[in-house]
Order: structure tokens, then sequence, then C-alpha cells
């Protein structure tokens, strides 16, 4: 039994981690461009960050995909962010 919790409580953390960073997105998302953007909204894949959104908001992250990239950094998350889509 005790085998089945430590498995659980990894997951969990890792489940923790995930919802952390895309909390840090929101965030930055909501500072920078002024939007607010929903946590179900961000995804990761490899090395790039998902933004489910419409096209004005794909506008505004591509012309401030650096700055956003940058403050993203600068939050801790330890997921390298090569791109956002």
């Amino acid at each position: 039994m005790n085998d089945i919790k430590n498995l659980l409580s990894r997951f969990g953390n890792i489940l923790d981690k995930s919802s952390v960073e895309k909390d840090v997105v929101v965030k930055v998302f909501e500072r920078i461009l002024n939007i607010k953007i929903k946590r179900e909204d961000v995804s990761f894949k490899n090395d790039k960050l998902f933004i489910k959104s419409d096209s004005y908001l794909k506008t505004e992250i591509k012309i401030n995909k650096e700055s956003l990239l940058k403050e993203i950094k600068k939050q801790g998350i330890e997921k390298v962010i090569k791109d956002i889509n």
C-alpha cells in the first residue's frame, strides 16, 4: 500500500509543477499584454509553448514574443521554451 502512495505522490508533484508553470505563463501574459488567458489554454510540448487563442492574441504574441520569452525565463520556469505558438 505504501508503494502506491509513493507512486501517486510522485505523480501529484509532477502535476503540481505543471500547473505552477502554467500559472506563471498566465501571469506573464497578463502583465505584458494586459490580456487574461485561461490556464486550460496553456500547454507545453517539447520546447514550445502553445496558447489557444483568437487571431488578435496570436498577433500580439508574435509582436511581443521576445519580451514574453524573456519574462517567462526570468520567472524561473525549468522548461526550456524557445517558441510560442
